[in-house]
């Protein structure tokens, strides 16, 4: 899966919105929910429960999270 929809999951958690993540990736709203429903998809499981409000990380989020943001937290200090 691409490193940017890594990101875009991690802002989402980290921020607990997905409106924030989207600013912070200078993308729209919808464009960030599209990501998350995508990287469900790939992954074949669900990565959120969006039917509460605010919406809940699955145990499969929560496992995704730590993998993705260590990855994206060591490629950003490569950078």
């Amino acid at each position: 899966m691409k490193l940017r929809s890594m990101k875009v999951f991690c802002d989402v958690v980290t921020r607990r919105s997905f409106s924030r993540a989207a600013t912070d990736n200078q993308i729209t709203q919808s464009a960030t929910s599209q990501i998350i429903t995508q990287l469900e998809k790939h992954l074949g499981v669900k990565l959120l429960d969006r039917s509460k409000r605010p919406f809940i990380v699955t145990d499969e989020g929560r496992h995704y999270f730590e993998g993705c943001h260590r990855l994206v937290r060591q490629i950003e200090e490569l950078e």
